[in-house]
């Protein structure tokens, strides 16, 4: 969201020994039923637009193990919201419900196109059209890209919570000023929702990653995110081999 201070991503590392576990019948409902497509406009001569009826593509069920299980995971709002508390993965003695996979996921779809923009169309994703219509071209599987972002979202989640799990084991605090940034998430957003001529930040949340997510949701996303990353770093930073280190470590493989 905008102006919120990221955490540099890509340092992610598995840091617990630990086994995600899944119930495909717990995760049937991951999106709503909000239009996944972009607002592209362009200018069309209107003797070349043609109407045509595509029939669906989305594929059958696929592994009950994994993320393909089901064809597509879109349903109604009023699906996801009966569903917003279900358990749908579980980490040792952490869980991830329905509405908060959802944050989960549409962070990865907006990293995603975040960090191809127009590129993602040489993968084949075409944001204008549904994700479950789609099959993911960087994908070995032949999934989805709906399947692909979920499996995406699941794994990200376990690597975020686990992280996260050895800050809190380890006693490591937050520095002031990323506890302040967490602190004002909630407002932050009520500030942004305003500018975009929304009532507030969750209905800002809704517009951005459907209706299953409330604004406790992604709080607690952005806690687990800082405090395992923040954490990861500080590991890093403090195992950084000194000058006299790397010129000594030279000297003795000079061969």
């Amino acid at each position: 969201m905008e102006n919120e201070k990221k955490v540099t991503p890509g340092k992610i590392a598995l840091a617990v020994a630990a086994v995600i576990v899944l119930a495909a019948a717990l995760i049937a409902i991951v999106l709503t039923g909000r239009d996944s497509s972009g607002t592209m406009e362009e200018t069309i001569p209107t003797d070349a637009i043609v109407e045509e009826t595509v029939e669906a593509t989305i594929p059958a069920d696929g592994n009950p193990a994994d993320e393909t299980a089901k064809g597509s995971y879109t349903a109604s709002d009023e699906e996801v919201l009966a569903a917003r508390d279900t358990v749908v993965a579980r980490l040792g003695d952490y869980t991830l419900t329905n509405g908060q996979l959802q944050i989960c996921y549409w962070m990865e779809v907006q990293n995603f196109l975040s960090s191809y923009g127009s590129y993602a169309a040489y993968f084949g994703l075409d944001y204008t059209k549904p994700l479950d219509t789609q099959v993911c071209g960087i994908a070995e599987n032949g999934c989805t890209w709906q399947q692909f972002f979920l499996a995406s979202a699941l794994n990200s989640w376990k690597n975020y919570q686990s992280l996260a799990a050895e800050a809190e084991a380890a006693d490591f605090q937050l520095e002031e000023v990323y506890v302040q940034e967490l602190a004002a998430i909630a407002d932050m957003m009520d500030q942004n929702a305003v500018m975009y001529g929304m009532e507030n930040g969750e209905e800002l949340l809704r517009s951005n990653v459907g209706a299953g997510a409330t604004m406790d949701d992604y709080v607690a996303y952005m806690q687990m995110y800082y405090s395992g990353n923040l954490y990861f770093d500080a590991l890093s930073n403090a195992n950084l081999p000194t000058d006299a280190e790397v010129e000594a470590y030279f000297t003795e493989h000079e061969e």
